[in-house]
């Protein structure tokens, strides 16, 4: 258990620092994990340069929730096998990893190393039409999302989406 959490990067953390700051008729929450300049584990799958936030120009008025993620995939066929490894599976992770995605003609690992994106999904949680849970209830969700950086993804499927 030691070496995934040392994989991880977990083990790296030395402080988190959170503000949420009004802004107009918004709270806008941030985050910050220290990490003592290690880049390391699941930690070098997120963040990367900071890009504009663009949930309030794509978003529905009256919004519940809206946030904006940085994802890159481009090195996690290395966290992969590096964690498989310390589990005894790394055969098993190198076969999935080499597996082809036929739309794409291309393999799982390939496509994730060609994968750095924005991931902006937007939340109304509409009142008006409630959900039961069991024992509660909420308001009917309403997503819309925006995801940047994977037009690979589009040029070769995109006129299969749209024909279809």
């Amino acid at each position: 258990m030691k070496d995934v959490i040392a994989l991880s990067g977990l083990g790296d953390i030395k402080s988190l620092a959170k503000s949420s700051t009004f802004k107009k008729d918004i709270w806008l929450n941030q985050a910050y994990i220290e990490t003592g300049g290690s880049n390391k584990g699941f930690f070098f799958l997120l963040g990367g340069k900071v890009s504009k936030f663009k949930a309030p120009t794509m978003s529905p008025k009256g919004t519940d929730l809206a946030f904006q993620l940085t994802l890159d995939l481009s090195k996690s066929p290395e966290l992969i096998r590096s964690l498989a490894a310390t589990m005894g599976e790394s055969e098993q992770a190198d076969s999935e990893l080499k597996k082809d995605i036929e739309p794409l003609g291309i393999t799982i690992e390939d496509a994730l190393k060609k994968s750095n994106a924005t991931l902006t999904p937007a939340i109304d949680f509409d009142q008006n039409s409630k959900l039961d849970l069991g024992e509660i209830s909420m308001g009917r969700p309403a997503i819309v999302g925006r995801i940047d950086g994977l037009n690979w993804i589009w040029d070769k499927l995109g006129d299969k989406i749209i024909e279809s």
